[in-house]
């Protein structure tokens, strides 16, 4: 793709996309932390109303059989039951109902068969007749579960007896209390869940009303769920309650506690959530989408700018146009900035070199030049010095004076002509066994043979003598550099002394060193760096070649001259030959 091709494009997608990819894990971690946290919450939820619903079961069948025993030993049941009158029972039942509170109150004869009834006693509850342990020394109480049309009815029966020994089973006293809406909406209250009861897939009361009987029917035989009844959603999970101890189940299916929790409630908590870090996401997207491309533009924008200048240096040649510099904020690319430095410094040496090039094409036509020049005046020269032999034989003094002047200006001319010639000419070398220390004693001896002043110190190491090199070109070094040291301390116009020039050697690090030393006037640093260039002299009757010759020489031989000087304490030139050209 086109659009992937630039780095800027590229680093800005990644950046993106690695922004989305970490924001997207987030919010998943997050939406599935909330969602087990939820389902936590839930089942703790679900676990402590099971709990609290079985505690408020047992309480009821603790607080029925307590009331069932209490007034099945009342003297005036007892007496009315004793009667037979159905009159007179009858109202003494309905009250004892009353007074406990029960929902059904129930009488049975001896056999089981119930007699007299108080309350809601529909459906099976009228007519089923209740089992009566005879085997027991004394009648004990029982628990019997059932279906009513308003729930499910806990109903506890204990007998009604007269006498020690023998005990007269009078019949039975059965008190039922109802697990029907009104208790589901109280411990809705208590729990925070709605509630159904149900026997088996038939659903018998609830919190939420009717609605819930016709929804749920068709799901029980699963133990949990969801549902929709009326506008709302919910969860659901069937517990089948526990059995009391001696409880009689009913034949139509064991009782079951339904416990329902509204899914509207987390499902909107969960949206809001969702939608939240949906919105924090798509900012920090934004956010990163921003700052990708910043970043992609602080390496980018000098990259640009360096291929600008490219592109320009290409289209015009000019490497001495400079690229522009990256800036320097603390957001800018370290990498870009070497690259563009190391860019600069090529450019500069490129720059440099090509300068350097230049000028050696112009030092080599101006050495061509110079030959021709050189040979077309070295005629004329040999012509001038020939008329001179005769104008030294003239008695006129005036003539002679002046010839002589005239032959002092032809030599001067021929040692430029030859200086010329040496410099344009390539050098010749014939390397041979010498004597360095005798080389150095030459080229003192050819200084001060003209002129003492100022002396010459030799400081001479034995271990440097043996060399193999070419003496007459070394001679020629020395005996040049030699006379610049000289010039240069009567130019200083140092008192006269041993130390003003000195010519020294020794070995060092496998190489030969000549050093030549003076205390003259010395250089100027701006000046140091040209001295070894065609041409250049600092001396009104110097034609600049001496130091080129010699840098050539000696570049020839294999080896190095540098010069350092202190304007106004002196200068040092060290030459410096190899080590495979110092022995034999």
């Amino acid at each position: 793709m086109r659009v992937l091709r630039s780095l800027s494009n590229r680093l800005f997608l990644v950046g993106v996309l690695l922004s989305i990819a970490s924001i997207g894990g987030a919010m998943l971690f997050v939406s599935a932390r909330l969602t087990r946290e939820h389902d936590h919450a839930m089942a703790q939820r679900l676990d402590e109303t099971i709990t609290l619903v079985e505690r408020q079961r047992r309480a009821l069948l603790d607080t029925s059989t307590r009331l069932a025993r209490l007034v099945a030993d009342l003297p005036k049941l007892k007496a009315a039951l004793s009667t037979g009158d159905a009159p007179t029972v009858s109202p003494i039942v309905a009250s004892y109902r009353d007074e406990i509170g029960a929902d059904v109150l129930i009488i049975s004869d001896a056999t089981g068969a119930p007699v007299f009834t108080a309350g809601d006693a529909r459906g099976d509850v009228a007519t089923r007749r209740l089992a009566i342990d005879r085997t027991a020394p004394r009648p004990t109480a029982t628990l019997a579960t059932m279906a009513h049309p308003r729930g499910i009815l806990q109903l506890v029966s204990v007998p009604v007896v007269i006498g020690v020994d023998p005990v007269e089973n009078l019949g039975l006293l059965s008190v039922g209390m109802l697990l029907d809406d009104r208790q589901a909406r109280d411990l809705r209250a208590s729990t925070g869940s709605e509630l159904a009861f149900a026997m088996g897939s038939n659903v018998l009361a609830s919190s939420i009303g009717p609605a819930a009987a016709s929804a749920l029917a068709p799901v029980l035989d699963r133990d949990a769920g969801t549902i929709q009844i009326g506008r709302t959603r919910y969860a659901w999970h069937r517990y089948a309650l526990q059995p009391m101890a001696g409880e009689l189940a009913d034949g139509r299916g064991e009782p079951r506690l339904v416990v329902l929790h509204s899914t509207d409630e987390a499902d909107a908590t969960l949206r809001s959530v969702r939608i939240a870090l949906a919105v924090i996401a798509l900012l920090t997207a934004l956010t990163a989408s921003v700052a990708s491309y910043a970043v992609a533009r602080t390496i980018t924008r000098p990259l640009s700018a360096l291929t600008s200048s490219m592109r320009e240096m290409a289209r015009t040649g000019m490497l001495t146009q400079q690229p522009p510099r990256p800036l320097t904020r603390v957001w800018d690319d370290e990498d870009v900035r070497t690259l563009a430095g190391t860019f600069d410094a090529m450019t500069q040496a490129i720059a440099r070199f090509q300068q350097q090039a230049a000028d050696r094409d112009r030092l080599t036509a101006l050495g061509r030049l110079s030959t021709v020049i050189a040979h077309e005046i070295r005629n004329p020269l040999m012509i001038v010095r020939g008329a001179l032999r005769g104008l030294r034989q003239q008695v006129d003094p005036t003539v002679a004076d002046a010839a002589v002047d005239i032959e002092e200006q032809v030599q001067r001319l021929d040692r430029v002509v030859n200086e010329v010639l040496d410099f344009a000419r390539p050098v010749h070398l014939e390397v041979a066994p010498a004597s360095l220390h005798a080389v150095c004693r030459q080229a003192v001896a050819a200084c001060v043979a003209a002129e003492t002043e100022p002396p010459v110190t030799l400081t001479l190491d034995d271990a440097a003598d043996a060399v193999q090199t070419d003496a007459d070109r070394l001679r020629t070094v020395l005996v040049n550099l030699i006379a610049n040291a000289r010039e240069a301390v009567r130019a200083a116009a140092r008192p006269p002394g041993d130390g003003l020039v000195t010519v020294g050697t020794r070995r060092a690090s496998g190489a030969v060193m000549i050093e030549v030393a003076d205390t003259g006037t010395g250089i100027e640093a701006a000046m140091a760096g040209q001295v070894f260039e065609p041409y250049f002299t600092t001396r009104r009757k110097g034609t600049g070649l001496g130091l080129a010759i010699a840098r050539n020489i000696i570049e020839g031989l294999g080896g190095t001259i540098v010069l350092t000087s202190t304007p106004g304490t002196g200068t040092v030139v060290r030459i410096t030959l190899p080590q495979e050209n110092a022995h034999r």
